[in-house]
């Protein structure tokens, strides 16, 4: 995970997310990401950046949910910026 993405969020935060994604349940199987959205972009003087999101089907054993990953490629290096788990039981 990019630094940025992993010290934005307070250690409070980080906790209160963990354990509203327990809620899902036991992790069973992930299935195939699928590439939602891309772009690059070029500065003047820098090198190149792409923003990729992707979403990829998992289950539990509540069934099924989704997570939505935010990556950055630069100079050959990969990093998450977010990560985001969809799911109904989660909007309880």
């Amino acid at each position: 995970m990019s630094e940025q993405g992993y010290t934005s969020a307070t250690s409070e935060q980080w906790e209160l997310y963990v354990k509203k994604v327990a809620k899902l349940g036991v992790f069973q199987s992930v299935g195939k990401a699928e590439l939602q959205n891309w772009k690059t972009l070029s500065p003047v003087g820098s090198s190149s950046v792409t923003y990729a999101v992707y979403q990829v089907p998992v289950t539990f054993d509540t069934g099924l949910a989704h997570i939505q990953l935010g990556l950055q490629s630069s100079d050959g290096k990969v990093e998450i910026n977010s990560i985001k788990f969809l799911s109904d039981l989660l909007m309880q």
